[in-house]
């Protein structure tokens, strides 16, 4: 047989074959034209040496880009490592943290743009290790503000929201949510301050059934968007209501999300939404502490394990 024609039959052997590696290292072959008029067993043996070392780097550079991808997102190719064709919409069963940082204090640091990025990389960088260490997953940065979830993992489950199982995941993940805020809010001054302008977050607090959808496709280009199931206060309708309250220094928790831990809350202020507390409804709480049992840090769920086939 000539070049070709074993070009031919690695093809239909890749084509045909059960086996995802052996699919794969087929290809590969093909794809550096390690197929020669040489014998083909030597052939294969480079290639599957070189498809081995070429896996490794792979996982390896995947790894170095994990900090910059939602751990959900990872979750979901993992899953469904096929690249997509069409939208995808996901429930999620999760609280959600809003978190939004202003700055008060003098204005030198907006004069030196350099000062003002590397200031807030290493304030942003604090943000984001504490929201990684209780098991928040950053799914949105919208300027200097953020978007985060603490995913309950029953969404592809086919629940109910009012469900026992449901509930009780979501409580969990909403002491998650308030024992991080609580952490953001302690990052040490020398952090959140630099000459005379100091930054301050102000956070709100939803939860409840939100959807993932994949949108997109034009040049293999997909964006992510987090939308409510209900039309009236879902879980992001939630957070703009809660953040809108949230002064400097605060986290406000949303009513019905609220719900989910009040034996837990401990010391809370309710918000009226209107002026009269006698007609209006409480729209949501400023949270200021926990109670004992429920101050306990709870456990960080471990990451996801790469492998070949994430995107």
């Amino acid at each position: 047989n000539n070049k070709n024609d074993l070009e031919d039959e690695a093809l239909k052997k890749a084509k045909s074959s059960q086996n995802n590696e052996t699919k794969e290292i087929l290809k590969f072959m093909f794809d550096l034209k390690t197929i020669s008029n040489t014998n083909t067993n030597t052939t294969i043996q480079v290639a599957q040496q070189l498809f081995k070392e070429k896996k490794t780097q792979k996982n390896s550079e995947m790894e170095q880009l994990r900090p910059y991808v939602p751990q959900y997102i990872i979750d979901f190719f993992q899953r469904k490592p096929k690249p997509l064709k069409n939208y995808v919409v996901e429930n999620v069963f999760a609280a959600i943290l809003y978190a939004d940082t202003s700055t008060f204090g003098g204005g030198k640091i907006f004069n030196d743009s350099e000062q003002r990025f590397k200031h807030y990389n290493i304030y942003f960088e604090r943000i984001l290790s504490i929201i990684d260490e209780h098991g928040g997953d950053v799914l949105k940065f919208a300027g200097d503000s953020l978007l985060c979830i603490f995913d309950t993992k029953l969404g592809q489950k086919n629940l109910e929201i009012d469900s026992k199982e449901v509930k009780t995941a979501l409580r969990l993940q909403i002491l998650k949510a308030i024992q991080c805020a609580k952490e953001l809010h302690n990052i040490p001054a020398n952090v959140r301050k630099v000459n005379d302008v100091t930054m301050e977050l102000h956070i709100g607090i939803g939860a409840g059934l939100i959807r993932l959808i994949f949108v997109g496709g034009i040049q293999q280009k997909w964006e992510y968007l987090p939308i409510d199931c209900q039309s009236y206060e879902g879980p992001t309708q939630q957070i703009d209501i809660a953040n809108r309250y949230a002064e400097k220094g605060e986290t406000v928790i949303h009513a019905i999300a609220a719900e989910y831990v009040h034996e837990d809350l401990l010391k809370t202020v309710p918000i009226f939404e209107g002026r009269n507390q006698n007609d209006k409804k409480i729209i949501a709480y400023r949270v200021h502490s926990l109670k004992t049992h429920s101050n306990q840090k709870l456990e960080r769920p471990p990451p996801i394990a790469l492998d070949n086939n994430s995107v």
